[in-house]
């Protein structure tokens, strides 16, 4: 992977760049998967061949414009635009492990990763977006309260002619705006309804990608609704809006209310379709505070609670008013630090220690560290520092490197599998597994790596065990990089 020390360098190369040389490139999608086909072209469409540059700076293919190119792994690739031979262009593109909702409801002008998808309104062309790779999607204005009343076929013919209007006009899509019910018996009706329109325009227009906004107390019928018809469940959640009129107290407290309703319903990630739920969070207008410390806060809160979400929504954005250029800086990195980069965490539950040693016995363990992040993490240093809880000892173990942490699973069949086996080695590092009851596959979690450890105690009595990430130089981004344990010592 090809690290940048910070996202600011990164945007200034990319200015001086851009400053320096008048074409820019361009790629569909604008953040790709590793399983997804890439394009390229340029703004001025004068490039003619793209080279692409891996992390170990050895050019891995040269593809012509409009051709199709899929990345070997995740990771920064730079793509080189040549124009009969000559260099006129450069950029850094991400390739994450799956693919990643990065949106604002506001025009993402000045972003460079933020318009996964886009809301073409006001003076927003969609021709423009489309180039750039992103998913332009109109609007589909929705007040559940003047649907009230009316019949199952009239809420469907609402839903299918506006839908049609927008698919006829050229969109890859379109954002419901919004539903949001109280559980009333209008209300329930009313979520009964949309979800039969929901399917009638899934299997019309199954193309379409579709974001549905929902306020509100968020119901189990309308997050099913959703997740039925394949659609984005963007779950609305204005901290600064719900303070003042609801009196609603801590951020982290009604985050986790949300995210529970969302994760008990399987609905914030489904790996087999990649369909899932993100929080549109507010970070502007009356909906959330803008200060840069608050807001990074409460990205890692969210990423903390739901690390499966596959991205997040800034609303309203902040990116058209007159700090428009530095706020959406701001949130291309938290974007790129926080979902894009490889994340690392750590949970004592994942500490695989028993909980009592003998004094002068020496035993193995094992720590399971965690991506959570968008790309393979690499050469990631822990560290276990032991302490006697009264003071008078202290034990450095040496450190242990991990080459590569992955993402997501990886699932085998090839019987019978061991049941024994609780590990299994992938390129090197050392992952989880399990086993089926007929041991006819396994489920490696690529996304945990295994590092080993061996202890022997001196002495009796309380210990707390400390792990610890160690931060270097390949920046891969720390989300909780300390956790720990107590163990007893007999």
């Amino acid at each position: 992977m090809i690290m940048k020390t910070s996202k600011y360098l990164f945007a200034a190369v990319l200015l001086n760049a851009y400053c320096s040389i008048a074409a820019e490139i361009y790629h569909t999608p604008r953040i790709p998967s590793q399983s997804e086909k890439i394009t390229f072209s340029s703004n001025d469409n004068s490039a003619d061949v793209f080279r692409i540059i891996n992390d170990q700076n050895k050019v891995i293919a040269e593809v012509k414009k409009d051709t199709l190119w899929q990345a070997p792994d995740t990771g920064f690739y730079k793509v080189e635009a040549y124009k009969n031979a000559q260099k006129i262009a450069e950029k850094f593109m991400p390739v994450t492990w799956h693919r990643l909702h990065l949106l604002t409801w506001t025009n993402p002008q000045h972003c460079q990763y933020i318009g996964t998808e886009v809301f073409i309104r006001g003076n927003l062309k969609m021709e423009d977006w489309k180039k750039r790779g992103s998913r332009c999607l109109g609007v589909l204005y929705l007040r559940p309260v003047y649907l009230f009343g009316k019949s199952d076929q009239e809420v469907i013919d609402y839903f299918l002619t506006r839908a049609r209007k927008i698919k006829a006009a050229g969109y890859d899509g379109f954002g419901i705006d919004e539903l949001g019910v109280y559980p009333t018996a209008e209300g329930y009706n009313f979520v009964r309804q949309c979800a039969l329109a929901f399917k009638a325009i899934r299997k019309e227009m199954p193309e379409m990608t579709v974001i549905n906004w929902t306020g509100g107390p968020l119901l189990p019928e309308e997050i099913r609704a959703a997740l039925d018809a394949g659609q984005l469940f963007a779950a609305e959640f204005y901290p600064e809006f719900a303070a003042e009129y609801f009196g609603a107290f801590t951020f982290q407290e009604r985050l986790r209310t949300w995210v529970d309703k969302l994760r008990n319903f399987d609905a914030l990630y489904d790996r087999s379709s990649q369909a899932g739920s993100i929080i549109a969070l507010g970070i502007g207008g009356n909906c959330g505070i803008t200060d840069q410390r608050l807001v990074e806060e409460r990205i890692r809160i969210y990423k903390r609670l739901a690390p499966e979400a596959p991205g997040i929504c800034y609303y309203y954005g902040n990116t058209e008013g007159p700090d428009a250029v530095a706020y959406s800086a701001f949130l291309d990195k938290m974007s790129e630090k926080y979902f894009i980069k490889p994340v690392l965490t750590l949970y004592s539950e994942d500490m695989l220690i028993p909980p009592e040693f003998q004094v002068g016995e020496k035993q193995s363990f094992k720590v399971l560290v965690r991506n959570i992040g968008g790309m393979k993490a690499k050469n990631v240093k822990v560290q276990l520092i032991i302490q006697h809880l009264d003071g008078t000892e202290t034990t450095r173990l040496p450190e242990v490197d991990i080459a590569v942490i992955g993402n997501g699973i990886v699932r085998k069949s090839q019987p019978p599998f061991d049941t024994c086996e609780r590990f299994e080695k992938v390129d090197g590092t050392l992952y989880p597994r399990s086993v089926d009851s007929g041991r006819k596959k396994i489920t490696i979690f690529t996304d945990r790596a295994a590092a080993e450890f061996a202890w022997k105690p001196a002495q009796k009595g309380y210990y707390r065990i400390s792990c610890r990430i160690i931060p270097d130089a390949n920046n891969n981004t720390i989300l909780d990089g300390v956790a720990e344990k107590v163990v007893y010592v007999k």
